[in-house]
């Protein structure tokens, strides 16, 4: 079976009205929520949840935002939620996924429902089907 493998992209970095931690919960439970709905998901807030202890000012933004582009590059579709338009990171990920052809999924329903899961799916499969060829008529 070839179950469709989900990046899940919102925002990370506190802000004035969710911390990190928010953040970070706020995508696991939107992960939780598109794993019990069958997809596989790939959540860069768990990834590296905590790393930040380690370094030592030494890794930049850009490296972290290089190692999310490696893992988006490996995935079927980038899932979009909550407030991603304000966060850099996820803006990067957006543009990244629309010049690299991959599907595109923006939620406003956090957690996504069932009807919203079932068209990603059917879009997936359909993108699939026709050799992925029908993105951004650019």
């Amino acid at each position: 079976m070839n179950t469709p493998l989900l990046y899940v992209a919102g925002p990370y970095s506190a802000n004035e009205t969710y911390s990190e931690q928010d953040h970070i919960k706020r995508a696991e439970q939107v992960s939780i929520q598109l794993i019990k709905q069958g997809f596989h998901v790939i959540t860069p807030h768990k990834n590296t949840d905590g790393y930040e202890k380690y370094e030592d000012g030494n890794i930049t933004f850009d490296t972290w935002i290089e190692m999310d582009l490696n893992i988006l590059k490996r995935c079927d579709g980038i899932y979009l939620f909550g407030d991603y338009q304000n966060s850099t990171g996820a803006m990067v990920e957006l543009s990244y996924a629309y010049d690299n052809n991959i599907p595109i999924f923006i939620d406003q329903l956090d957690p996504p429902d069932k009807l919203t899961v079932d068209y990603f799916r059917w879009y997936i499969n359909v993108l699939k089907a026709d050799g992925g060829m029908i993105f951004n008529d650019k």
